[in-house]
């Protein structure tokens, strides 16, 4: 296994990175992307990705995906590979929704257009403060859909909080031309506290498969299904191989399955274990492949189908004593043979 580190804590312009993202392309270049922060949360903030090419051991200078201009918070950016065009969704100010594409494997990008329009269709439904989305990577379907997770707040006290919260779907049938929601999944008190950061999965028949976040308190995933990723959604269910210390969590397909990864730890333990974990019956059981980080956040995984590789991009390590949230973002990058 080889672990690059593509941005260092408080250092090159930043006082921390947080929220990773991959994808592969086409071409095998792997994209990793994050927030670039002067902050927290709410802090000054912008969205940068680097490349790095097949065979290549080293990562591009910093690109521009979405600049703040020193006065706003772009957040959870989610990339989608689309044939030979990589296509991101992001938010800014928790509050707004755009959409961007680039033409040369990630080289450059279209200026971002706005589709806030679409979630706020959802308002009458559910009066959303708070919208943000995946965060880490989209999906795209075996029939070409686009597809990615949005959760919403909706707290009037406080139109900052990230909670209390549902999930949704945004999703594309036209290559990203148009934008749609699919229909809200709510919690249940007591029994599925504040859904949020969610990923998803196709699964053998072409169903979809959400794996969540939430605020239960039982230190595992939630999952539930879908036909179409857009409605008639199942109950939940809450699956006890995969715990979970209310941290982000993502799935990617491959050739052998699913794959997962998250800090495997209950909350009792805090953020630590990013470990990746395959299934091959539709994530019915899981298999332990490898462990990133002993310490860890959030992390996302993909599938590089030109060098057979899994990419995770994580947040790793503790640079400040006390501090969960001083890490650098490495990069691991492995064979299935290798491990």
């Amino acid at each position: 296994m080889r672990i690059t580190k593509v941005e260092e804590y408080g250092k090159k312009g930043y006082s921390l990175y947080r929220i990773p993202g991959v994808v592969c392309t086409e071409k095998g270049t792997a994209l990793a992307y994050c927030e670039a922060r002067h902050g927290t949360d709410w802090g000054v903030t912008d969205i940068t990705l680097r490349r790095k090419e097949v065979c290549s051991e080293s990562w591009s200078e910093r690109i521009m995906i979405a600049d703040s201009k020193g006065r706003c918070v772009m957040n959870n950016p989610v990339a989608f590979v689309d044939g030979d065009t990589v296509r991101m969704i992001f938010c800014r100010n928790y509050r707004e929704l755009y959409y961007t594409e680039s033409h040369d494997d990630g080289k450059t990008w279209e200026k971002a257009r706005d589709i806030t329009f679409v979630p706020e269709k959802l308002l009458d439904s559910y009066n959303w403060t708070v919208v943000a989305a995946g965060p880490g990577h989209g999906l795209v379907t075996s029939k070409g859909r686009l597809i990615a997770t949005l959760w919403l707040a909706s707290n009037k006290h406080d139109i900052n909080a990230h909670w209390p919260s549902v999930v949704t779907t945004v999703y594309s049938d036209d290559h990203g031309k148009t934008w749609e929601c699919g229909e809200i999944v709510r919690g249940i008190p007591d029994v599925f506290v504040n859904p949020s950061e969610s990923s998803l999965a196709e699964l053998s028949d072409g169903s979809i498969m959400m794996n969540c976040r939430h605020a239960t308190g039982n230190d595992m995933r939630a999952v539930f299904y879908s036909p179409d990723g857009l409605g008639c959604w199942s109950d939940v269910t809450f699956d006890p191989t995969l715990p979970d210390p209310a941290c982000m969590g993502s799935l990617a397909q491959c050739d052998r399955g699913i794959l997962f990864t998250n800090c495997s730890a209950p909350s009792s333990k805090g953020r630590v274990h990013t470990t990746v974990k395959l299934s091959t019956d539709d994530g019915k059981s899981w298999s332990f492949l490898v462990e990133i980080a002993e310490k860890g956040g959030y992390s996302d995984v993909y599938y590089n189908k030109v060098t057979k590789e899994i990419c995770v991009f994580a947040e790793s390590g503790r640079n400040k004593e006390g501090d969960m949230f001083s890490f650098d973002l490495e990069f691991a990058e492995f064979t299935f043979d290798e491990i």
